[in-house]
Order: structure tokens, then C-alpha cells, then sequence
């Protein structure tokens, strides 16, 4: 029949299950959900960092540029320290792995800037003014 208990009897369908129980998953996953944050906001300027140099890349025309994926080094150091030492927690006051991110984009930045500077030149050059207009609007 029903689970007998201290109190009496309790029907079946008022028993908890804690494999349904909502508070038991949360409680099981409340431990990881820092580590899975830290890992999704990594993942996501890892790959802001590596789209970034694919468009180096395809402007530049030259596949050498891919050894900058070695500046994305820093950034999974971080990411393994703060997720398996620190269990995802963040610092306080100081964010490194924005610092690392920083380390990893802006040469990919500074690449495509200087290809818009050639580009500019270029048209200054040959007297383009429908150019010119394309690179200050």
C-alpha cells in the first residue's frame, strides 16, 4: 500500500522523489553553476578572440597570421586556474581574464585598423571621393 510513517500514512502521490525535486537539482548543480558561468564567459571571448583573427586573416590574406592564436595562451592558463583552483569564483576588484582577453583581441585590432589606414591611404590617393566617404561615415 502507502509509505508508513511517524506521523501515519502518507499517499503515494504527496511522497517526495528527490531524483524530481526541484531543490535537489538545484542543489546539486548550485556547486558547478560558478564553474559554468566562468567557462561559458571564457568560452565566449575565445571565440570573440579567434573570429577576430579569422577576419584578420581573410583581410590580410595571409595565413601566417594564425600563430597570434598563441596570444590566446594566457587566457586559457587563466581559465583553468580560476575554474579548477579558484572552483570559478572571481576575484573581487581585478578581472585577469578580461586582462588576458585584452592580451589575445587587440593585436587582432590593431591588424584590421592598420589595413582601414592602408585602405584610406589608398584612396586619398587615387583621388577617390566616394571612397573617402566609406571610411569617415
Amino acid at each position: 500500500m502507502g509509505k508508513q510513517t511517524e506521523g501515519g500514512y502518507v499517499p503515494r502521490e504527496r511522497r517526495r522523489n528527490p531524483a524530481r525535486s526541484a531543490k535537489w537539482w538545484w542543489r546539486k548543480l548550485h556547486g558547478h553553476y560558478t564553474s559554468l558561468v566562468a567557462l561559458a564567459v571564457r568560452g565566449v571571448l575565445a571565440i570573440h578572440s579567434i573570429i577576430a583573427l579569422w577576419v584578420v586573416v581573410s583581410l590580410r590574406g595571409n595565413p601566417t597570421y594564425w600563430a597570434l592564436l598563441a596570444c590566446n595562451l594566457p587566457l586559457v592558463i587563466e581559465s583553468l586556474y580560476s575554474i579548477f583552483w579558484r572552483s570559478g569564483r572571481e576575484s573581487k576588484w581585478f578581472c585577469p581574464c578580461f586582462v588576458a582577453f585584452l592580451v589575445a583581441e587587440l593585436p587582432s585590432i590593431w591588424l584590421m585598423e592598420l589595413n582601414r589606414l592602408h585602405s584610406f591611404a589608398d584612396a586619398y590617393e587615387s583621388g577617390n571621393v566616394t571612397g573617402l566617404w566609406t571610411f569617415l561615415g
